[in-house]
């Protein structure tokens, strides 16, 4: 799948968005725009505390998995697009995958009733 699946899209600032809008509810957002982010909570709630990497450079995703365990609480790590490549790091890192579930960007004409 290309990482821009519909023309004019840009994912990767749409992955940017969905980061910022995790600092609402997670309170701290640690973010490089294009890259990575890690929305975390003071909340000890796997799913409060999330690290997404969708860059294509192991050290991004190592970053990710990195920032959740610094953080102490149970986490989620997120990998998208580019990232996919280096997901040994998770294994790596004893990580063990609880679910794929994929998030696609569908255009408007796609989904709309014509």
């Amino acid at each position: 799948m290309p990482e821009h699946p519909a023309p004019g899209v840009d994912v990767s600032g749409l992955r940017d968005e969905v980061g910022a809008g995790a600092a609402l509810w997670a309170g701290r957002l640690e973010a490089v725009p294009g890259a990575r982010w890690a929305a975390l909570s003071p909340l000890p709630v796997a799913t409060f505390n999330v690290a997404t990497c969708y860059s294509p450079e192991a050290s991004d995703l190592d970053w990710a998995v990195s920032t959740l365990l610094g953080h102490g609480h149970p986490g989620l790590v997120q990998v998208a697009g580019p990232a996919l490549g280096a997901g040994r790091v998770l294994v790596d890192a004893g990580l063990v995958p609880v679910v794929a579930a994929p998030l696609m960007v569908l255009a408007a004409a796609d989904v709309l009733p014509r």
